[in-house]
């Protein structure tokens, strides 16, 4: 991952580089490094950052209702349901 890509999936994800430190536990010098580029950014944080804008994705897909359609209209079919009847 480069230092652009990095600073990208943060941005997508609408943190900053301290948000990310504080879910991580990183030092915030540390996530500052991976985004200038005076480190190299580690493989795990790849992995994580591409898993959460996955799954971020699948909600707003999924999930999310689109704008003005309260009754679920353009969902699928369990999606648009009462969460009792999916139980």
């Amino acid at each position: 991952m480069t230092p652009e890509a990095f600073r990208d999936a943060l941005d997508a994800l609408g943190w900053n580089q301290s948000d990310f430190a504080e879910r991580t536990g990183l030092t915030k010098q540390t996530a500052s490094r991976w985004a200038t580029g005076q480190a190299p950014i580690a493989p795990w944080a790849d992995a994580h950052l591409r898993l959460l804008l996955d799954l971020a994705a699948l909600r707003d897909r999924y999930l999310i209702q689109p704008r003005g359609r309260a009754d679920g209209a353009g969902l699928p079919e369990t999606l648009a349901e009462p969460a009792t009847k999916l139980a």
